[in-house]
């Protein structure tokens, strides 16, 4: 209380009054050591503001409880945004990697010896330093989600899918937990933008549809086809860390399902009712390399390829019958005509 009223002469005194509050009050004080430097001897926070201050600055070798330097990263991280994106991965990929090792007891035993060094009454309720933990990590993660926001939708894209495949060894094991925050924030901050390419989508595939109806030409559809697939490729893209994510705990991720589907009929109907097979096989070929990461719809897209060649190889045959059968009709006509052999 002495040092925040000699304070207060040199600096705002509200901020040094509510500064004080907070250190005299027993939660609210657990809340703010923990989102400070506990363990850290004092000498070294001129060598760690300078390092928050500078961007290219590199963290100091100073052993630290890991609640410290997820702390800093994350601090460093919130006051240096137009950072370039390998650098928001590799800072992003050390908080993450810090927080998981974060431990309650070893955290307490931390904020205790501080506590015994200046004098103030130790912790005795563990389930306030949880409580403070779980506060400051999802500080952390509030503040990854806004450094994210700030990029583009692309670099967005970029940054989330190296993260999510780093941390899961492309989906074969779980992600920390940051980064499984990190997604939801993703998720539904791409929401519009996956909205608008899928109404995109939808009027190529009518477009199509209805040219095709109308009996245009190979040369004309042709064009209409890779602008859908093209179309289907910005979808992927924006929704691939996504489908990582789902792929990674054995979940389904709805909108892939049903996008999936709507392009596998559309290769269906192509070949069908249009007799498009060639346009069916680009189709369900861009399908395999797009749903490559959804193993449920990437069997569907296989099964549907070999369906589409065993029918086309029976089409084929058809076709060629008829067309034997139409020379036998004319040879025959010409023969009952007594035409020369020539004929």
């Amino acid at each position: 209380m002495e040092l925040a009223e000699e304070r207060s002469l040199l600096s705002d005194a509200d901020t040094c009054m509510e500064a004080r509050s907070i250190l005299t009050n027993p939660r609210r004080r657990i809340a703010a050591e923990v989102a400070w430097l506990p363990g850290v001897d004092p000498s070294f926070y001129g060598l760690l503001f300078r390092y928050l201050e500078l961007p290219n600055e590199v963290l100091p070798n100073i052993t630290m409880a890991p609640i410290a330097i997820a702390n800093l990263r994350t601090t460093k991280l919130s006051r240096h945004l137009g950072l370039s994106s390998s650098d928001i991965v590799e800072w992003i990929l050390t908080i993450a990697q810090t927080s998981e090792s974060i431990n309650s007891e070893t955290v307490c035993v931390v904020l205790n010896e501080d506590r015994r060094a200046s004098g103030f009454p130790e912790i005795t309720d563990l389930s306030s330093v949880d409580s403070a933990i779980r506060n400051q990590k999802r500080y952390d993660a509030q503040t990854a989600i806004i450094v994210l926001e700030s990029l583009s939708v692309s670099a967005r894209v970029r940054v989330m899918t190296s993260l999510f495949e780093t941390t899961t060894s492309n989906s074969s094991h779980q992600p920390p937990t940051l980064i499984k925050d990190l997604i939801r924030g993703y998720e539904l901050s791409i929401q519009d933008s996956l909205e608008k390419q899928r109404r995109i989508i939808e009027a190529q595939d009518e477009q199509l549809r209805v040219m095709a109806d109308a009996g245009n030409p190979d040369t004309t559809l042709s064009p209409i086809v890779d602008q859908l697939l093209e179309s289907l490729r910005e979808w992927d893209t924006l929704v691939q860390p996504i489908q990582l994510s789902r792929t990674s705990t054995g979940q389904r991720h709805d909108a892939s399902f049903e996008m999936g589907l709507r392009f596998r009929q559309l290769a269906a109907d192509l070949f069908q009712e249009y007799r498009k097979p060639d346009f069916s096989r680009r189709i369900l070929s861009t399908l395999r390399d797009v749903f490559s990461e959804v193993p449920e719809t990437a069997e569907q897209i296989a099964e549907d390829s070999n369906a589409l060649e065993k029918q086309a190889r029976l089409v084929e045959t058809v076709e060629e019958f008829e067309n034997i059968n139409t020379h036998v009709e004319q040879l025959k006509a010409a023969s009952d005509a007594r035409q020369p052999d020539y004929t």
